[in-house]
């Protein structure tokens, strides 16, 4: 997989979610690449990167929360949002608890 940067990887993200795909469409190794590339740079994303790859992932039904987990601590230690991305990280978590049933409410 190739080296993209935060904004690199919350567009292909989105880009994988709008062809219709889902998480357990995607082999093992490009589920590990995938996780493992928000690992490496999930310090760089700022709050609309985490809004961007909070509703994409959502929306690809994943099911493993270290992802989410990691991009959601991130959200904690951003100092500033905009109103806008304050709004995307909401919808994107009413998504992650609508389709997944998970609730991150200690934000």
């Amino acid at each position: 997989m190739p080296n993209y940067d935060a904004q690199g990887i919350a567009n292909s993200l989105l880009a994988l979610d709008q062809m219709g795909l889902r998480w357990s469409n995607f082999d093992p190794g490009l589920q590990a690449d995938l996780m493992g590339s928000v690992r490496s740079k999930v310090e760089s994303f700022n709050a609309q990167g985490i809004a961007n790859s909070l509703l994409a992932l959502s929306r690809l039904l994943i099911n493993n929360d270290e992802i989410l987990e990691l991009l959601i601590n991130q959200v904690r230690g951003l100092d500033s949002f905009l109103p806008i991305h304050i709004n995307q990280i909401l919808f994107a978590l009413t998504w992650i608890k609508a389709y997944q049933g998970k609730a991150f409410i200690d934000l």
